[in-house]
């Protein structure tokens, strides 16, 4: 692989491929998810000066194609209260030491998740991830709406800047290389995953056309954000979108399936507050005339199983397994891919694995074999 055309025409086949294959075969999981995802996990790294130097690192991001590397190239850059936060990964071809251009032929934005850095971020997190009504026009779009609190996120992070200029001034900016425009891919986990699923089709609307030919959002976790009719726009701007899902997690059946949640985990946890608070929003839910739709997505559902925890505390323990379940090193690992700081205790909580969970083969040498093995 001697060309960025080559390069830009192999994630490229990667993308087209997901659709197909993955649709079929839970265990074909693309490069170009992998680093989506590892990209989405160290947007949680505090400080978040470690972000670029893991970014950087091959062994903690898998170059999606083989000659490239990733680094930052924008952010990353927090809110002022530090509850969003959004950063630029560009993949090069070459290597660091001896690039080939010197820009990306594809640009990762990454938003990140819910984090608690300190109480009014975390606090801005949950307004943002627990406010579905009212709901908000979404881009003038007749009958398409999305979330107040999905709406603060994406006018949260569409405002950022880092060096001067905000995500769109820096990607509308971007050179060819090699006669292409560079790819844009929009992913994230958690919260950073509904993001993603608004900031994809706001860039659309926003970038020159030429742009956007293969803008993808590649999700992880992610709550929905709006309705049909703004599931409708982002089907029409990003055909080959990828929303990938673990069934044990209640974090993306918010705000869709709400009714479910109390039961996720049958007769194994049960809690009594969930159920009233799930009663109670359902039935808020009722009265709007446009519910809540999630998005579609051809990748099926990655293999949910039950976790067993280390350290159950009692009365709690439906919590444990929930967040346990929705934590982002939970669904590398449910990818076949190592945490890095899966059992470190300093890391953040969507960073860890439980101890049950150390032993499990795609944490060991398995992991980075099933990247390197080429599709058929």
């Amino acid at each position: 692989m001697t060309t960025v055309s080559a390069r830009v025409e192999a994630v490229i086949e990667d993308l087209k491929t997901a659709r197909v294959e993955l649709a079929s075969d839970t265990d074909k999981i693309s490069a170009i998810a992998s680093s989506m995802v590892q990209l989405s996990y160290f947007a949680y790294n505090e400080p978040i000066d470690q972000i670029a130097i893991d970014v950087a690192n091959p062994d903690m991001v898998f170059p999606a194609v083989p000659d490239s590397y990733w680094r930052c190239v924008w952010g990353p850059v927090t809110d002022p209260e530090k509850g969003n936060l959004l950063y630029g990964a560009g993949l090069f071809a070459g290597s660091p030491d001896d690039a080939v251009q010197p820009s990306p032929f594809l640009v990762a934005v990454v938003s990140r998740g819910t984090a608690d850095p300190d109480t009014t971020g975390l606090l801005k997190d949950l307004y943002e991830d627990a406010t579905p009504v009212p709901q908000c026009q979404w881009l003038d779009v007749p009958n398409a709406w999305i979330a107040t609190g999905s709406l603060d996120a994406l006018t949260t992070v569409t405002a950022l800047r880092w060096n001067g200029e905000t995500m769109l001034e820096y990607l509308s900016a971007l050179p060819e290389q090699d006669g292409y425009e560079p790819i844009i891919l929009v992913t994230g986990h958690s919260l950073g995953g509904c993001i993603a699923s608004m900031l994809a089709p706001w860039l659309a609307a926003k970038l020159p056309p030429a742009k956007t030919a293969w803008l993808t959002p590649i999700t992880f976790a992610g709550p929905t954000a709006g309705t049909q009719g703004f599931v409708n726009t982002l089907i029409d701007a990003c055909p080959l979108r990828q929303i990938y899902v673990n069934p044990m997690d209640v974090v993306p059946r918010a705000w869709w399936d709400i009714t479910s949640i109390p039961d996720i985990y049958g007769w194994k946890y049960f809690d009594p507050v969930v159920e009233t608070w799930a009663l109670t929003t359902a039935g808020l839910l009722e009265v709007l005339d446009d519910p809540y739709v999630p998005v579609p997505s051809p990748i099926p559902a990655l293999p949910g199983i039950f976790i067993d925890l280390g350290d159950p505390h009692f009365g709690i323990e439906w919590f444990q397994e929930a967040l346990a379940q929705h934590s982002c090193a939970n669904y590398m690992l449910l990818m076949g891919l190592p945490a890095p700081y899966a059992f470190s205790p300093g890391a953040h909580p969507l960073q860890r694995l439980e101890e049950s969970q150390r032993s499990a083969p795609s944490q060991g040498q398995g992991a980075g074999q099933r990247w390197q093995t080429p599709r058929s």
